[in-house]
């Protein structure tokens, strides 16, 4: 991924947590996402499908962590 399509895949990742954790951005909720690479591995374009399903996949454990605890 180039820097863009990095930043642009953590935002999209990011704003589907908003979904699970209410109130979000707020000192406490605990919001935060990382995102690097080690271009390592080729991502086929669009890059968007994997955004797509790495945006479920984030909201899917936020809700996962919330109803295990």
């Amino acid at each position: 991924m180039t820097d863009t399509e990095l930043a642009q895949f953590a935002t999209q990742v990011h704003s589907s947590m908003h979904r699970a954790i209410q109130p979000f951005h707020t000192i406490a909720d605990g919001d935060t996402l990382f995102a690097l690479t080690t271009d390592e591995v080729a991502v086929p374009a669009p890059s968007l499908r994997l955004g797509t399903v790495a945006a479920e996949l984030a909201w899917d454990a936020v809700r996962t962590s919330v109803n295990a605890a």
